[in-house]
């Protein structure tokens, strides 16, 4: 005897439709408590979404190739990591959003636009086409006595330089902490995929 589900209820339609990007978009991150939705594309393009007037805020290429991940490390700072092999840190704070150009790349891909204020780049391995994953480096207890993210590290765990190798760094100070290695034992290929709990 077979089993027969049907649906009772139709396919979830979305409420609205940002476009804006000529490329494929690869990756999309919350930021903000919600309130904005930053997305990245195939060419590199970042755009910043108020999502209360679904409007961009800001719009600028942070990368010359793909963008592969998208995170935000407390309110002012968003993590992108592009095909380039870069991650970069920027600090775009909400105050700020208005001395962003607001133009998107499907009107205009040529033009240069002004960036927000590039913290840290840390040049990584993106062979593999595997993001990255971060979380915070503080214990929640310690968090919790300084939520100021001007005090906090991040742990960021990226792709490492031989195959199955998993590199780890704390930011600010982009210090390579360890290199997780593949065992030995066991043939595992590349690495496709790396998560930390926390960030985005």
């Amino acid at each position: 005897m077979a089993l027969v589900q049907t649906a009772t209820l139709p396919p979830a339609q979305p409420s609205y439709v940002l476009r804006g990007h000529n490329a494929q978009i690869h990756s999309v991150c919350f930021v903000r408590h919600n309130t904005r939705l930053l997305t990245g594309d195939a060419e590199g393009w970042l755009v910043l979404w108020n999502l209360a007037s679904k409007r961009p805020v800001a719009v600028w290429r942070g990368h010359s190739a793909a963008i592969l991940a998208l995170s935000s490390w407390a309110d002012d700072r968003l993590i992108t990591h592009g095909r380039d092999s870069k991650l970069h840190v920027w600090q775009l704070k909400a105050s700020d959003e208005s001395t962003f150009s607001a133009v998107l790349p499907v009107e205009d891909s040529v033009t240069p636009r002004h960036e927000p204020w590039l913290l840290h780049t840390i040049s990584v391995n993106t062979l593999n086409f595997c993001s990255f994953s971060a979380c915070d480096a503080s214990p929640p207890e310690v968090a919790q006595l300084s939520p100021d993210a001007t005090d906090q590290a991040l742990l960021v765990a990226v792709p490492g330089e031989t195959e199955g190798n998993i590199d780890v760094y704390s930011l600010p100070s982009k210090a390579k902490l360890s290199t997780i290695c593949a065992p030995s034992t066991i043939k595992l290929g590349k690495l496709f995929s790396s998560l930390l709990p926390g960030v985005c």
